[in-house]
């Protein structure tokens, strides 16, 4: 299931075992899991879990399952289809050994090895509980009727790519969710969002920076919310001396180039999903790898040879935004006196060099999306991760990577997360200038919209309120 349909179509009627919460209180970024369908879970050991599921869920009463209660077998029905190799979300599920229905309301879950992120990937977005019945009678979903258990009954399309949806009366949340009707609208280009919101004709929508101070002026309101694990690049090849690395970012002001480049539309750091935003940085903390001019002309002075090597910044054609932040680089690495010549690839060049052939010496472009902690650093930063670039050989770094892997204490784990950053940071491996973030603007009269995009998520959507 993509993206749209799982978090914006069909997909808004399915629950899962897990979700990730969402409301005032909770302190974006943020990947703080809570029961959707299950009324608790417990950890018996690193390896061991059990659900136990809520007494009152069911089904929606649509044909062939007809509103039936939810049980355990229909939780391991549908994970052991998610897993099936080959299928595009089977990762969320890889590390585990088995599920076992223990009773009708009990499922047991056994891992390979302790997992940290476990609990997480089962809040994706794309975990969804899925009636056996229905897979069973039409062989798969794309013909079938949309049959859930959530708080939504699709009610189909009333235009071409939309999605209605009415509250579900059998939902188990009491006042969830908050209004009667819901109906996602597929429009063809921003413009035509931005009029949609100006003139009213919709009460939600996402816009984009360079429209929004108009919409500001109409009196809608707006939110941003931050796409962890998505965004802009940048990362230099351990091949490079360190020093030259780390006068490389002492050279930068990531911050001036955030606000002339992108519009503010962004976040800078290591750019790693989060459990908890107390697991990133400060500004002030990450200040310390940034904007020193003086200190990388130091540096660069004490290298071998007098001086930096001539450097090649190879920049991926991701749209105008990467073209720019590349010449910004460029001359922001000039006045301390480095070398650079800038090379403009095409998006297949980039990932054959880049993530094919780590043939690089300094480059910007897009980064492989990740939804988990695990998923970006043992991917990214693990000295044999799938899509470690830099080529580094820090077994530091790699230890901490592991650690954290396996950490369930939050807090500690937390800190292994900052010390994980800090070190990639302080000899200048890599960061995002720009992590993703979306402004998603709204009319006064919309109440409790609080949107989590971390793993897809989509329960936000139950909690809106409109008055009048």
């Amino acid at each position: 299931m993509s993206e749209a349909l799982a978090s914006l179509g069909p997909g808004l009627a399915y629950s899962r075992l897990l979700r990730l919460a969402t409301g005032p209180e909770v302190a974006i970024p943020s990947m703080q899991v809570e029961c959707d369908l299950c009324q608790s879970w417990r950890m018996v050991d690193p390896r061991i879990f059990e659900f136990t599921l809520r007494p009152e869920a069911q089904w929606h009463p649509v044909p062939p399952v007809n509103g039936r209660q939810v049980t355990a077998q229909d939780v391991v029905f549908s994970y052991q289809r998610l897993s099936t190799p080959g299928w595009p979300n089977a990762g969320l599920v890889h590390g585990v050994e088995g599920w076992t229905a223990v009773d009708e309301r009990t499922v047991r879950v056994v891992l390979q090895h302790p997992d940290a992120d476990f609990l997480r990937s089962l809040a994706d977005g794309h975990a969804k509980i899925v009636a056996p019945e229905v897979v069973q009678q039409y062989g798969d979903l794309k013909e079938a009727p949309v049959v859930g258990t959530g708080p939504w009954v699709w009610e189909g399309k009333p235009a071409v790519g939309d999605s209605s949806f009415v509250a579900s009366s059998a939902y188990f949340e009491p006042g969830v969710p908050g209004v009667q009707r819901l109906v996602i609208r597929v429009m063809p280009d921003t413009q035509t969002i931005f009029a949609a919101l100006a003139t009213g004709a919709v009460d939600v929508g996402r816009v984009e920076a360079g429209r929004w101070d108009t919409l500001k002026g109409l009196g809608v309101k707006s939110v941003v919310a931050p796409r962890m694990g998505t965004g802009a690049l940048l990362a230099l090849s351990a091949a490079l001396e360190e020093r030259v690395r780390v006068a490389f970012f002492l050279s930068l002001d990531p911050w001036r180039s955030l606000e002339d480049v992108w519009g503010g539309q962004g976040i800078v750091g290591l750019g790693a999903p989060v459990a908890q935003s107390d697991w990133l940085l400060s500004r002030e903390e990450m200040g310390r790898s940034f904007n020193q001019p003086e200190r990388a002309r130091g540096m660069l002075a004490e290298v071998a040879g007098g001086g930096p090597p001539p450097l090649e910044l190879l920049v991926a054609d991701f749209g105008e935004p990467y073209l720019a932040y590349g010449e910004a680089v460029r001359e922001q690495l000039a006045r301390t006196g480095f070398h650079v010549r800038l090379q403009v690839v095409n998006r297949r060049e980039y990932a054959e060099r880049v993530w094919g052939r780590r043939d690089f010496q300094a480059v910007i472009g897009a980064v492989p999306p990740a939804s988990t902690t695990n998923g970006f650093l043992l991917s990214m930063l693990h000295s044999q991760g799938q899509w470690s670039i830099t080529g580094h050989g820090y077994q530091r770094l790699d230890q901490l990577v592991e650690e954290q892997a396996a950490e369930y204490d939050q807090a500690r784990r937390g800190e292994l997360v900052r010390e994980v950053q800090s070190f990639v940071l302080d000899r200048g491996l890599l960061f995002m200038p720009a992590v993703s973030v979306e402004r998603w603007a709204f009319w006064p009269q919309v109440g409790g919209f609080y949107p989590n995009l971390a793993g897809s998520e989509y329960s936000f959507w139950a909690r809106v309120r409109v008055a009048g």
